[in-house]
């Protein structure tokens, strides 16, 4: 992809602003993802449109300035260096990556090699973003975080929830790579866990879908009485036998619950 012209759009951040410049605050090699893409080379990038009480890079992971200037050159290079030592792909977090458009079609373009990119997404990026990033993402992973616009709006102050990351989610299962995860929260398993499982069954059965049960109370939620508590182990449970009743493809991360 050397040599290869982009004309890169401006994106517009939800604050008003555009982000012209990325800046990352973290990287390193996981292997906390699910096997078929384990080991990642993940890179965090700054700045993100939702307030997940929960969240555990926050407050770092707001602010946009956090970090260090994404160069696009170098870390083009480290991520060859780390695909050649043993990493699968090349996953980008956040905050949320997809306020970063310019940066992505930039580190795409300076790399010597296609790189197998993870876009790890809240699931709220623009059709056109979208539509940009096609040929560029290998996989696209999606946190459908909440079964409804109530606890969006208060777990994560964004409104309008369903409406964007579902159309979005239906976009991509029609022609990109799409795996769904949903993080397990103590006290919405009815509210949110299991909407979520009936939207994918109804909607988008073929599409990959996995269940992290492994909350920890992070940052506001520390002080919250409902979510400042880990999940109930027989809430797991419930969640692991309505998954095993639903026509999905579907794991977890737990062996047995």
């Amino acid at each position: 992809m050397r040599g290869k012209s982009l004309q890169l759009p401006t994106v517009r951040a939800e604050s008003g602003g555009t982000h012209a410049c990325a800046h990352h605050f973290h990287r390193y090699i996981s292997y906390a993802d699910e096997p078929e893409f384990s080991p990642t080379f993940r890179i965090y990038l700054s700045g993100c449109n939702f307030r997940c009480s929960f969240c555990n890079v926050a407050p770092t992971c707001f602010d946009r300035w956090s970090g260090s200037p994404a160069d696009a050159t170098i870390l083009a290079r480290e991520c060859g260096a780390a695909l050649d030592t043993g990493a699968r792909f090349v996953n980008l977090l956040g905050g949320e990556p997809s306020l970063h458009l310019p940066f992505i079609l930039q580190l795409a373009a300076a790399a010597r090699r296609p790189l197998p990119l993870i876009l790890n997404s809240n699931g709220s990026f623009s059709p056109s973003t979208r539509s940009a990033l096609r040929g560029v993402i290998h996989t696209w992973i999606v946190d459908l975080k909440f079964g409804n616009d109530d606890c969006a709006r208060r777990v994560a102050r964004v409104p309008a929830y369903l409406a964007t990351v579902t159309s979005n989610l239906l976009a991509l299962h029609a022609d990109q790579r799409l795996h769904v995860r949903h993080l397990l929260m103590p006290g919405h398993r009815t509210c949110c866990f299991e909407p979520v499982v009936n939207w994918l069954v109804q909607h988008i059965p073929g599409a990959r879908f996995h269940l992290m049960t492994a909350y920890v109370p992070q940052w506001r939620a520390l002080t919250d009485p409902v979510l400042g508590r880990l999940n109930p182990r027989a809430d797991i449970r419930r969640a692991c036998a309505y998954l095993a009743a639903a026509n999905l493809d579907w794991s977890t991360d737990v062996q047995a619950a």
